[in-house]
């Protein structure tokens, strides 16, 4: 309308110009006027009858729910006639409208970078709007992670730039299998240790410093290197460890090692404090006959632990505090607990002190809870509420909270993410099921699944910025 008012208004103009020319003599000027005039009125009604009967599209986009910053690219092309395009860049609002469409058929294409490619065909109408309703954007979740090459072996461990290398430990066929690779490199190399020989499977590594390595195994205990893998001795214990669950260094220096000293799993877990370097070791046990699966350093003193319910039910799954290793204390939990959870399986600090947990259900088991929990601490693990009692969520795995503070929780097959300490979370994954979670380097974190390594990098990401919870979000 309004391309049409200035075409109407030059039209007058160049119209009362030839008028005046003819009246003052100047006759060519005023055929030249007049013809102009004529043809800018023409063309000013031409474009005023095409707007009038233009149609118009228009949509909603459904982003995935993840804490990215999308920018699209939407096309419509014209399949017929002159082939004209419209097109908008860098789109990033949910509801679009295309304007002024010649009435036919079209091609609409919406493309984003990790987004898969939406192509629909539409019909555009004579003086209507075509609403073609809500188009789903999907994330394109191989995107995120890259595979990387992997022995074919069940893997158990990774450990990521210890002296130069990369190192996995697991097993294949019931024998322990060791592989390390130079940092950068894709090749990884087989090594033995004779201290191993006999050994089911390498379980777990403990880190000491970029010297020292603890490298626990299950049916051969432990061994130990003080010089970045060139020697390495036997762990000396006052029991015979069967299977090497976890441990890490306390930031007081004591050692904290995680054991079984039984052959059937779970039978005698027990503590291992060292106070000398790993030389000597003290026993500390919390209670008989139980299985711990988690435990974490969540102070400069404080370390708390999460167990399962054993198998003949004699200890209930629980949460234990301690301040120096050797006591412990259970901690109480401040919510109803009709049947036993079946296994607390993670423990994690996040920036904001506080402490998450994550539980298993107890599947087709009646005896258990079946409903998993994330629980959350304020009071450095002494007691424990049940964050978001609304939300259903799978077999909690791990919980990792990134460099650039995104929080994200592996609930089975999906990986939620949250953006504000866990009042909010939305899905970030949801593709395949991995099992193991094996830290971070830099931009990147890697996890496994049985003989699969996968490296993660969220910086190809536009991430939203980070927010920080106001003070009427609450965790509930």
């Amino acid at each position: 309308m309004v391309a049409w008012m200035i075409c109407l208004i030059i039209f007058l103009c160049l119209t009362i110009g030839g008028v005046y020319a003819s009246s003052v003599g100047l006759t060519f000027l005023s055929i030249v006027l007049t013809v102009l005039g004529a043809i800018v009125f023409a063309l000013g009604w031409d474009r005023y009858k095409d707007r009038r009967e233009s149609g118009s599209l228009k949509g909603k986009l459904n982003y995935p729910q993840l804490p990215i910053d999308y920018k699209i690219t939407i096309n419509l092309k014209e399949l017929f006639g002159n082939k004209k395009e419209k097109r908008l860049n860098n789109y990033v609002d949910e509801n679009f409208k295309l304007t002024n469409l010649n009435p036919g058929k079209y091609s609409l294409e919406i493309q984003g970078e990790f987004l898969n490619t939406v192509v629909r065909n539409v019909e555009i109408n004579k003086k209507t709007i075509t609403d073609i309703g809500e188009i789903p954007l999907n994330f394109l979740y191989d995107n995120l992670f890259v595979k990387e090459k992997a022995p074919n072996i069940y893997i158990s461990d990774l450990i990521l730039n210890f002296n130069g290398y990369d190192w996995l430990g697991g097993q294949k066929e019931s024998k322990y299998l060791l592989y390390k690779r130079k940092i950068g490199k894709e090749e990884w190399n087989e090594i033995r240790i004779p201290q191993l020989e006999g050994a089911v499977a390498v379980t777990k590594f403990i880190e000491i410093n970029k010297q020292c390595l603890i490298l626990g195994t299950s049916y051969r205990g432990a061994i130990i290197t003080y010089d970045g893998g060139e020697t390495w001795q036997q762990l000396v214990v006052p029991t015979d460890v069967w299977y090497v669950r976890d441990g890490f260094i306390m930031e007081n220096g004591n050692w904290i090692l995680v054991a079984d000293d039984g052959p059937k799993y779970g039978d005698k877990n027990l503590i291992l404090i060292s106070q000398d370097d790993g030389r000597t070791w003290i026993k500390s046990r919390i209670e008989e006959k139980m299985v711990i699966k988690t435990i974490k350093q969540v102070t400069k003193e404080r370390v708390v632990l999460g167990t399962s319910t054993n198998s003949k039910r004699e200890s209930a799954a629980g949460i234990f505090y301690s301040d120096n290793g050797f006591n412990w204390i259970r901690a109480s939990f401040n919510f109803n607990v009709n049947k036993p959870i079946k296994e607390i399986t993670v423990i994690t600090t996040i920036s904001n002190g506080r402490i998450l947990a994550g539980t298993t259900g107890g599947g087709t088991t009646e005896d258990f809870d079946n409903v998993c929990k994330l629980l959350l601490s304020e009071d450095n693990g002494e007691s424990w509420a049940v964050l978001h009692e609304d939300k259903t969520w799978d077999n909690i795995q791990w919980i990792y909270e990134s460099n650039d503070g995104l929080l994200f929780v592996w609930s089975y097959n999906k990986v939620y993410c949250s953006v504000d300490f866990g009042v909010t979370w939305d899905i970030f994954y949801d593709y395949k099921l991995y099992s193991k979670f094996h830290g971070e380097l830099g931009k990147s974190f890697y996890i496994s699944s049985q003989n699969e390594i996968l490296k993660g990098d969220i910086s190809k990401f536009n991430i939203k910025k980070y927010m920080t919870p106001k003070n009427e979000d609450t965790f509930s």
